[in-house]
């Protein structure tokens, strides 16, 4: 494994920027649900998208593409929970790099990405209000249509996060708001187990 340090300070698109205030200001991120299979979906027709929350067929195709990042970085999530729970439980055997579907971009020792105080209240704080799978699809907009090395890495950073993770990101932003600080996400491996920790800073 290579150690490579990463630290990334946030900058979002305009596109990317665009779309979670649009989400947060229409109140569509409200319309947020989590379908049998737990993924994230809006249960809301294309032609009430545009009519009553005023996105256009682009917004509609984004809103999509988002949905669709934010549900495969669930799946990458469960496949890393699946890897934990077969090296538990056969403590005797160490996964090929060929059978590991977790890390194969993040040989890494620590990547952070930080959010600063404006950061937060521009880009997460009425998603925070609406709930753990708005912070969930905004962090999934912001790194999808940012895209290049900041977004890959918010991207691949989040995918690792489960709700305690999200729920604990989600508290540090309300202190780091009171406090006028900002807040970071990083990921350390302890052997093959990604580890978020978060703080304020």
């Amino acid at each position: 494994m290579a150690n490579n340090n990463h630290d990334i300070k946030f900058a979002p698109s305009a596109e990317a920027s665009r779309f979670v205030k649009q989400l947060t200001d229409s109140g569509l991120a409200q319309k947020i649900t989590r379908d049998p299979s737990g993924n994230i979906n809006i249960s809301v027709s294309d032609a009430e998208l545009e009519s009553a929350y005023h996105y256009t067929q682009n917004d509609i195709a984004t809103l999509k593409t988002v949905l669709k990042a934010a549900n495969e970085n669930k799946e990458q999530l469960a496949k890393a929970q699946q890897l934990a729970s077969r090296m538990v439980s056969n403590s005797t055997s160490q996964p090929s790099l060929s059978e590991s579907t977790v890390n194969p971009n993040l040989y890494f020792s620590s990547w952070t990405i930080h959010f600063s105080n404006s950061d937060i209240k521009m880009y997460l704080w009425a998603a925070i209000a609406a709930g753990p799978d708005a912070v969930i699809l905004s962090i999934a907009a912001l790194g999808t249509l940012t895209g290049g090395p900041v977004g890959a890495g918010l991207a691949a950073v989040w995918g690792f996060m489960g709700g305690a993770s999200i729920a604990i990101f989600m508290y540090y932003c309300t202190i780091a708001v009171a406090n006028n600080k900002g807040v970071y996400i990083k990921v350390v491996w302890d052997g093959w187990f990604p580890k978020p920790v978060i703080d304020t800073e």
